[in-house]
């Protein structure tokens, strides 16, 4: 959701229509739904001038930064999933060689039983 907040504050958003979008991220009660966030975006007549420049310069930082804070992962976290990844490719290591050993098994028994 919040890339598409992002995608609706594009500057090409809406030029066809000449249109531009004011969009708000609210957070809601989480027993209401377990994103606890809506998207609000407004539609207004694309202005030629560049007089909320500074408005949407805003707006970006403040998305840049609640998509920081949405994508953070604490160091703890960040150990756990690297552990889990290394573990991954020890077994995976391990497990490579029989696997390309039967599929050549495989596809010799097979190209065998076709003569």
């Amino acid at each position: 959701d919040i890339l598409t907040a992002g995608k609706m504050m594009a500057w090409n958003t809406g030029l066809q229509a000449n249109v531009e979008y004011v969009v708000k991220m609210k957070l809601m009660d989480s027993a209401i739904t377990l994103q606890n966030r809506i998207i609000m975006c407004k539609s207004m007549q694309r202005r030629d001038d560049n007089s909320n420049d500074e408005e949407r310069e805003a707006a970006h930082q403040r998305l840049a930064l609640a998509y920081r804070r949405a994508h953070k992962v604490d160091k703890v976290e960040k150990n756990r999933i690297q552990r889990w990844r290394n573990a991954f490719n020890e077994s995976f290591e391990n497990i490579l060689p029989g696997l390309v050993a039967g599929f050549c098994i495989g596809v010799a028994c097979s190209h065998l039983m076709l003569r």
